[in-house]
């Protein structure tokens, strides 16, 4: 998907990890525009950040940055499903 709002969140045994990536209005993402994939089993968690699509010359480089915070103590949160209980009790963790 186009993730436009900065941060993604996994809420994992008390503790939140937050992933905040950027999106870049105007350019093109690869996967019919996506900046944000996620896949998941009974085995893992896959956030993936994805970079806009650059055309490099020979010995050029390209840096994508993710940023990356741990909350832990948030045990009383885990399995809160509605939204307004998301952003009532999560969002003000991490802004």
């Amino acid at each position: 998907m186009a993730h436009q709002l900065g941060w993604i969140g996994y809420l994992n045994q008390g503790a939140l990890f937050i992933k905040r990536i950027p999106y870049e209005e105007g350019k093109t993402y690869p996967d019919n525009g996506c900046n944000f994939e996620t896949f998941s089993n009974q085995e893992m968690q896959e956030i993936e950040s994805l970079g806009p699509i650059v055309k490099l010359a020979p010995a050029k480089s390209v840096e994508h940055v993710e940023r990356w915070e741990l909350i832990g103590g948030l045990e009383l949160l885990e399995g809160i499903k509605p939204e307004d209980e998301i952003d009532s009790k999560i969002l003000p963790k991490i802004k």
